[in-house]
């Protein structure tokens, strides 16, 4: 008389050959299927009569499934919030002012990020309440960073930027840079022709009229503003004194922005410098602009010599 056992122990070796053989069979009759690494149960890199066992061994199990693909994304989510977070605790441990100076040190990226950065890659970060990209090269933070700056409606660049190539905007604002426009003392021209003068490289002055009036043309870019007027002048009158002026020409009429006048008397050069400037900025649509001086003694007590404006533009020059 068989047992029950034993033929409950042969129902099972049945059932498994028959799984075994199914699975075999399936297999054979799709030999183009591609390597499952969650059926590698034993993860040999090869599903063999190994893995077939263990799967027909839980053949007919329930339980709750599983979304593998959602899991896998899940997992790596995590991975980089737990990355992003490790970042920032160390910039905001590393920054202690707005200039970001602490980050331009050797410092290996797999300190702060537990991998390794390659060349020329950005991380995001936050530093004193600011959204900020941080620049790498070689696995080293070089220092700068960019960021938007909402109460400015703008991007802030915290160093120098270089374009290699053409930049196309309808307007470009930079910050104000002071540059200077010179007139050379060769340059002044006289008022009335029949002057008879003393003119060189350096200076002029006038022999006849003792009275003379001399003008130089200015040409400085449309919205400058002028900070200052400065003129070299020689007085060795003390009883006449010269004057010189930045003027602005309408169609009909002058008006003076700058005026600078000499003070005692002296064979040696004196600066007449006039730093409260009127009319501005240079509007070169609809007036023109040139310097003049006002000569009261002849022969050489009284010389010019050049002229200094200075000016700030927020805008690039052609």
């Amino acid at each position: 008389m068989i047992k029950k056992r034993y033929i409950i122990t042969a129902s099972g070796i049945i059932s498994a050959l028959l799984a075994s053989l199914f699975v075999t069979n399936v297999l054979l009759a799709n030999p183009g299927g591609e390597y499952d690494p969650w059926i590698d149960t034993n993860d040999d890199g090869i599903i063999d009569i190994v893995d077939v066992a263990i799967m027909a061994s839980i053949y007919g199990t329930e339980g709750t499934p599983i979304n593998k693909t959602e899991l896998l994304l899940e997992l790596e989510a995590r991975l980089d919030s737990l990355n992003w977070t490790l970042i920032n605790e160390y910039y905001n441990k590393s920054i202690s002012d707005s200039r970001f100076a602490q980050l331009a040190h050797t410092h290996s990226g797999s300190d702060i990020s537990g991998g390794t950065l390659g060349v020329d890659e950005i991380l995001l970060g936050t530093a004193e309440g600011n959204s900020v990209i941080y620049f790498y090269e070689d696995g080293i933070p070089k220092g700068e960073y960019i960021y938007w700056q909402d109460s400015a409606d703008r991007f802030v660049l915290s160093d120098d930027i270089w374009i290699g190539g053409s930049v196309n905007a309808y307007s470009f604002t930079m910050q104000p840079k002071t540059r200077y426009y010179s007139i050379p003392g060769s340059a002044w021209l006289p008022y009335r022709e029949n002057y008879v003068c003393y003119r060189d490289y350096r200076e002029t002055w006038t022999t006849t009229p003792s009275v003379s009036r001399w003008y130089a043309p200015v040409n400085l870019p449309h919205g400058a503003v002028v900070t200052e007027l400065r003129a070299w002048v020689m007085d060795n009158d003390a009883s006449w004194d010269i004057t010189v002026y930045l003027t602005r020409q309408a169609e009909g009429s002058t008006a003076h922005m700058a005026v600078g006048d000499s003070t005692g008397a002296s064979s040696s050069y004196q600066q007449l410098v006039d730093s409260s400037i009127s009319y501005n900025p240079i509007d070169n649509q609809n007036y023109a602009y040139f310097v003049y001086a006002y000569l009261r003694s002849g022969n050489s007590a009284h010389k010019l010599n050049k002229v200094c404006i200075t000016y700030t533009i927020d805008e690039p020059l052609p």
